[in-house]
């Protein structure tokens, strides 16, 4: 370095310069490198938490539906007994009747429902927006 009055040479500047930049960017690493280590542990926690969420999910799920299988068993044996003297056909008929009835139902619901919902509505009308502001404004250019 330059220990007298005249002013610093263009090398001492550019020591200095090349020293300011290294630090800046030794900084930034250092930061990188902070961040990515809690993402690290952050996506450890939420991946345990998701697969514990998911298992408890999927058990509800099976326990749901054999709860279901179970009630529409009972409910067609005791329906055979009550009216058909124990003959389960026209009680399993019955119920997979009524089961059918129900899915074209949730069939012709969900087919109307789909047919009059626009998605993403808002996102097309901010496209729809821009389009028109980039029809109606010059363009400039930055060079």
């Amino acid at each position: 370095m330059n220990t007298s009055s005249e002013p610093p040479s263009i090398n001492d500047r550019q020591q200095g310069l090349s020293a300011s930049l290294r630090s800046v960017m030794l900084t930034a690493l250092d930061y990188v490198e902070a961040r990515m280590a809690l993402l690290k542990a952050e996506a450890g926690e939420v991946t345990a938490s998701a697969f514990r969420a998911a298992a408890l999910l999927a058990t509800a799920l099976v326990a749901s539906i054999l709860f279901y299988f179970s009630i529409v068993a009972a409910f067609i044996i005791w329906v055979a007994r009550t009216w058909w003297q124990g003959d389960l056909l026209p009680a399993l008929l019955i119920a997979a009747g009524l089961h059918f009835i129900i899915a074209l139902a949730a069939v012709l619901l969900s087919r109307r429902t789909f047919s009059t919902t626009r998605f993403f509505r808002h996102s097309i009308q901010e496209i729809q927006s821009d389009r028109l502001w980039l029809k109606t404004h010059p363009h400039t250019s930055q060079s």
